[in-house]
C-alpha cells in the first residue's frame, strides 16, 4: 500500500513538473518572438518575465530602456495570464487592440514611450487597478477608458492631450488624476462626483476653467498652477478664498515653489513636500535622484534618478500604501544632496 502511495506522488510530482515545462516553453517562446522581432536578441527572457505563477505561466513582463523595442506584437494576447505589463522608456509607438484579451491586467505601465493613441479594446482591461501612460505622444484619452470600474490611479501627464473624456466619471473607484503638463482645455462637469476621487494634478495646461464639482476640495487636492487663462466661479473664489488667477498664483503657486524647507537648502533647488506629489525647482540642467526611506534608514523606493532640464518638475510620489509614520525624501542634485522630513498620516 505504502508503495503504491508512493507511486502515486510520484507521478503527481511528474506531473506537475510536465504542465509547468509545457506552459513556460509557450509564454517562453512568445516572448522570445517579441524580443528578437525588437532586435533584443542578446536579451534573455528570464530577464523580461520577471514573475511565473506556479503552473510555469507568465504573470509579469518588464522591457525598461531599450530604444530598439518599437512594436508590441499581436501575439501578447497570448501571455493571457500576464497581471503586470511594464514597458517604459522605450520607443514603443503603437499598442495593438489584441491587448484587450488580457483579461487579468491589474497594472499597465508605459511610461515615457512614443505612443500617439491607445486602442478602444483598452476598456477590455476589467481587472486594470493602476495605468501609467506618462511622458508619451497621445493626444486623447479614448472615452472606453470609463469602463475600467477597478482602476483607481491614472497618470497621463506630460502627453498633448486635450480634453478628459466625460466617461471617466464612471469609474467609481477612481482615487488619484495626475493630468499636468497637457494641452487640457475641458474637463468634465462631475469629475468631483466621483465617489472615491480626492487628488488631481491639472498643471500646466490650457484651462480656463474648473467645475464646481471640485469646489468641496482643497487646494492641496486641486492642482491648477500654470494655467494663466483660468478664471474662477464666483463660487469657486468663495470656497478657496482667491480673488482672481493672479490672486491664487502668489499665494499657491509661488509660495509652493520658494517655499524654505531648511537654512541647508540649496540656492540653486527648491523643494516642497505636496499631499500626492514632490515639486523640485532645479536652476540649471543637471542629474537628479530623488529616494523615500525609513525612519529606519532603509530605501522604501527611488521616485526619480535621470536627468532633468532646468526648471520646475513635478514628481508624484503616491503614499496611499505608506504605513504612517516618519520619512525622508533624499534628494540629490549633480553634487549636492539634501534630506526632508515628511510624516504620512
Amino acid at each position: 500500500m505504502r508503495i503504491k502511495y508512493h507511486n502515486l506522488q510520484l507521478l503527481l510530482i511528474l506531473m506537475f513538473f510536465t504542465v509547468f515545462s509545457q506552459n513556460w516553453k509557450e509564454d517562453s517562446l512568445v516572448v522570445r518572438h517579441l524580443l528578437d522581432t525588437n532586435g533584443l536578441q542578446n536579451v534573455n527572457v528570464d530577464d523580461v518575465v520577471t514573475m511565473k505563477d506556479s503552473t510555469g505561466r507568465a504573470k509579469r513582463i518588464t522591457i525598461a530602456k531599450f530604444s530598439s523595442f518599437n512594436l508590441l506584437l499581436p501575439t501578447i494576447k497570448k501571455l493571457d495570464h500576464l497581471i503586470t505589463i511594464n514597458i517604459s522608456n522605450t520607443n514603443l509607438a503603437t499598442i495593438p487592440p489584441e491587448i484587450g484579451d488580457l483579461k487579468y491586467i491589474t497594472v499597465l505601465d508605459l511610461y515615457q514611450n512614443k505612443l500617439t493613441s491607445l486602442p478602444a479594446e483598452i476598456g477590455n482591461l476589467e481587472e486594470i487597478r493602476t495605468m501609467n501612460i506618462q511622458q508619451n505622444e497621445l493626444s486623447y484619452i479614448p472615452a472606453e477608458i470609463g469602463k475600467l470600474k477597478k482602476m483607481y490611479f491614472f497618470q497621463f501627464q506630460k502627453n498633448k492631450i486635450t480634453s478628459i473624456p466625460d466617461e471617466i466619471c464612471n469609474i467609481d473607484s477612481l482615487e488619484t488624476i495626475w493630468a499636468n503638463n497637457n494641452l487640457i482645455s475641458y474637463i468634465p462637469e462631475n469629475i468631483g462626483f466621483i465617489p472615491a476621487f480626492h487628488y488631481i494634478d491639472l498643471e500646466y495646461n490650457k484651462l480656463k476653467h474648473v467645475p464646481n464639482s471640485l469646489i468641496p476640495y482643497g487646494l492641496d487636492d486641486v492642482e491648477m498652477c500654470y494655467n494663466d487663462s483660468l478664471i474662477f466661479t464666483e463660487e469657486q473664489k468663495a470656497a478657496w478664498g482667491v480673488n482672481d488667477y493672479d490672486d491664487y498664483f502668489n499665494r499657491i503657486c509661488e509660495a509652493d515653489i520658494e517655499e524654505e524647507i531648511s537654512k541647508g537648502q540649496s540656492k540653486s533647488s527648491r523643494i516642497s513636500i505636496k499631499p500626492y506629489s514632490i515639486l523640485l525647482f532645479i536652476e540649471n540642467n543637471n542629474h537628479v535622484s530623488c529616494s523615500v526611506y525609513n525612519i529606519c534608514g532603509r530605501k522604501i523606493e527611488t521616485l526619480i534618478n535621470s536627468a532633468l532640464p532646468k526648471g520646475t518638475h513635478t514628481i508624484p510620489w503616491n503614499r496611499n500604501y505608506y504605513s504612517s509614520g516618519i520619512y525622508f525624501v533624499r534628494y540629490s542634485i549633480g553634487n549636492y544632496s539634501y534630506s526632508v522630513k515628511a510624516v504620512v498620516k
